[in-house]
């Protein structure tokens, strides 16, 4: 419940601060004196507005705070489990929110900041505000179903099927990323397979054009490198005269002369080392000699092995290793595609399964709502009748749109589906016995949909836990008969929880528990809003005002008898 509520600086609200009581609280005052200021205050300390236009001009900042008595022990749980406010000692949660000239607010909660985020998912368990605006979005189809569910608490089973459907979507997209891989495999597969069979019969080695290159220009000068290798070999060992015969005749006579100074030994044993090279280096002469082939068959079939290695290197890469690279490359895309096939299939089968249990769910969802749905028809058509629309009627139509691209429901249909399940909502009334229902927002009578707003809200709140209920000039269009009706109507629902309402009938408002009345007021070229608790004799003064005039004793009288109508309403 809210007890009080301190608002600085905001708009033509220099300073204001309000103690609300339980039951019924009234809100009045003339058009334009700031009565919404005071629910835009409330919205900007709960965090659903910024309040950046509504800062009031030379001033440093704008303030409000709001503190709620909190009695419920759910409520105590929630608020100590999920947001890690322990209010059970003095029951009190006091928020304070406060917002700059840069723009920027700084909101607490019990003395600790919080995020917007956070402060409006507390504020959604505390209030409920039910304005003009709130009444067009009752009216709009894309907001009843979300009203629909909340009304009943199907979050869960519907968190449950977003899940499910998200599961199947995954499994969707990557079934079409396989698919499209495959394709794309399958457009190349012939391709790929020329070209593996191409390299694999080369059977390509590392480096083997450069060892089939040196072996061609070995081929090319065969009959050269033979003779110059069979000369060379001839004059060291073979002919008359050869070097190594020669150097025999050195040694010998080097080795038969004396050598007292030494000088001869050593460089003898260099020339007897030397002989022994000459004598290797003329064997391995020989050897390679016998080695070189002049094989023209070998030279072209080296020739065409290096023309089909270039050819291999134009088309795959610059050397054999990366041919052999793209070569394993192909191989891996085969083998994948035959992987990828096998993925494909077990994904199908998921894929069935998970629209299969998606479809159930969406199905199981579409069956509470159609349940839900009698229900708030059965409590809004009480409701009606409390509002004096007794003979009106109250349906909601649960639509399905068959696709062929839709989810499979165990009925067996196929149908079109979003991240709310397969159904579209509609809110449809009928004001008049033989008339057809129409949408909300096709009714033209203005008091007639203010007071469906009205019996339709009530009907939903039956079903929430909020502490507090704001009605924020919902009498538009509603007469005087009916506004006792009304009255009798937010008093009532005020039993159960704490109900704020501004009002310009005096039918509702002497209802009231509490009366504030609202005022502007000129002081020094600034204008003031201040608002007042009324007394007994103040109620009446205003309940006259409201009806015309608080001086003239046939209003004031008039007001007086509306106030004790409605002790006696209440005592009934």
């Amino acid at each position: 419940m809210l007890i009080e509520l301190t608002i600085k600086n905001l708009a033509i609200i220099h300073e204001a601060k309000l103690c609300f009581g339980p039951g019924f609280n009234v809100i009045t005052g003339e058009t334009g004196a700031g009565k919404s200021l005071l629910i835009d205050a409330l919205e900007f300390a709960l965090g659903r507005n910024s309040a950046r236009d509504l800062m009031r001009n030379q001033t440093a900042s704008t303030s409000v705070e709001a503190v709620f008595s909190i009695t419920s022990t759910k409520l105590l749980e929630i608020l100590d489990l999920e947001f890690g406010l322990d209010c059970h000692d003095d029951q009190l949660l006091v928020v304070n929110r406060k917002l700059h000239t840069d723009g920027k607010a700084i909101t607490k909660v019990n003395g600790s900041t919080v995020t917007t985020k956070t402060l409006k998912a507390i504020a959604d368990i505390l209030v409920d505000i039910h304005s003009q605006g709130t009444h067009l979005s009752l009216a709009k189809s894309s907001r009843q179903l979300e009203i629909l569910d909340s009304y009943n608490n199907l979050h869960t089973e519907k968190k449950h099927f977003e899940s499910l459907l998200q599961n199947a979507l995954t499994l969707k997209q990557e079934l079409n990323s396989i698919t499209e891989t495959i394709q794309q495999n399958t457009d190349k597969a012939d391709l790929h397979s020329f070209q593996l069979k191409e390299i694999d019969e080369a059977n390509l080695t590392l480096n083997e054009e450069a060892v089939l290159t040196e072996e061609r220009e070995l081929l090319y000068h065969a009959s050269k490198i033979s003779n110059s290798l069979e000369t060379a070999y001839m004059t060291l060992q073979e002919q008359d005269g050869n070097a190594i015969d020669l150097l025999g005749h050195a040694l010998l006579s080097l080795q038969k002369s004396p050598d007292p100074s030494g000088f001869i030994a050593p460089r003898l044993e260099v020339l007897l080392d030397f002989t022994e090279q000459l004598k290797e280096i003329s064997r391995d002469l020989k050897s390679f000699k016998e080695s070189v082939d002049t094989n023209d068959t070998r030279l072209s079939q080296i020739n065409e092995r290096i023309e089909l290695i270039k050819t291999l290197k134009r088309k795959y890469g610059p050397t054999e290793d990366h041919i052999l690279t793209y070569a394993n490359q192909i191989r891996e895309y085969i083998n994948q595609n035959e992987n990828l096939l096998k993925s494909k299939y077990q994904l199908s089968l998921s894929l069935e399964k998970a629209w299969e249990e998606a479809g159930m769910a969406a199905s199981a969802l579409s069956a509470n709502r159609l349940q839900a749905a009698k229900s708030l028809e059965k409590s809004t058509q009480s409701e009606l009748t409390e509002v004096g629309l007794a003979y009106s009627s109250f349906e909601v139509k649960i639509h399905h749109t068959p696709s062929a691209e839709g989810i499979p429901t165990p009925e067996g249909n196929k149908l079109a589906f979003n991240s709310n399940g397969v159904d579209s909502v509609e809110f449809l009334l009928s004001t008049n016995p033989g008339e057809l229902h129409k949408p909300l927002a096709k009714i033209a009578s203005g008091g007639e949909t203010s007071r469906a707003m009205l019996a339709i809200s009530s009907a939903l709140q039956s079903h929430t836990a909020h502490n507090t209920l704001i009605f924020d000039e919902i009498d538009t269009g509603i007469g005087g008969r009916i506004g006792e009706v009304v009255g009798k109507k937010l008093w009532s629902s005020s039993i159960n929880a704490q109900v704020l309402c501004i009002t310009h009938l005096p039918q509702i408002a002497a209802f009231a528990d509490k009366h504030f009345k609202v005022q502007k007021t000129m002081n020094n070229a600034r204008t003031y809003t201040h608002a007042i608790e009324l007394n007994p004799e103040g109620k009446i003064s205003e309940l006259a005002e409201m009806m015309g005039n608080h001086k003239s004793n046939n209003l004031l009288h008039a007001a007086t008898e509306l106030l004790s109508s409605a002790a006696e309403i209440k005592k009934s």
